[in-house]
């Protein structure tokens, strides 16, 4: 099954290299995991970062063009010569079947996909970390500061013994 990379982004094939990356941004943005709390924003995540690792390298994206263009060209025209429900059961049919005659093609997508997956998880990890390292530091600190206020009540104490 070829991804529609165009799709998930909601542009035109004939995209620039900066609309690309501008909307990458924009949904990075809207479904970064830290913003997005639906249980989907995880997997729709991934599925935005896959289509930037291919959209925005030039010989990636210029060999995902032309299986592109096999595939969602004919799926117009069958979409013309049919109705919508032959269509739907054509995509299923298609998306099984399609099988990659270029090896590298398809080692790139399978690559974009783990690393679409390798850069959530990090995220995760990274969250993780930055939030455990936050709370040590917190209460290291509230450690600290409760540790200098018994000294200042000790040393109060000290000097009323004197005083008296």
């Amino acid at each position: 099954m070829l991804p529609d990379y165009y799709k998930i982004f909601g542009l035109p094939k004939i995209a620039t290299k900066e609309e690309i990356k501008k909307r990458y941004r924009e949904l990075a943005k809207k479904y970064h995991p830290d913003v997005n709390h639906s249980p989907d924003a995880t997997a729709k995540m991934q599925e935005i970062q896959e289509a930037y690792y291919i959209l925005a390298d030039d010989e990636a994206r210029s060999r995902y063009d032309i299986h592109y263009d096999r595939i969602y060209a004919n799926k117009k025209e069958e979409f013309k010569n049919s109705n919508a429900r032959n269509q739907t059961q054509s995509d299923k049919t298609e998306q099984k079947s399609y099988e990659f005659d270029d090896p590298i093609l398809e080692k790139w997508i399978l690559n974009a996909k783990s690393q679409a997956v390798e850069f959530v998880k990090n995220f995760y990890k990274d969250t993780k970390g930055i939030a455990a390292s936050g709370c040590s530091y917190y209460f290291k600190t509230l450690g600290i500061c409760i540790l200098i206020f018994i000294g200042i009540l000790i040393l109060i104490s000290i000097f009323r013994a004197f005083k008296t």
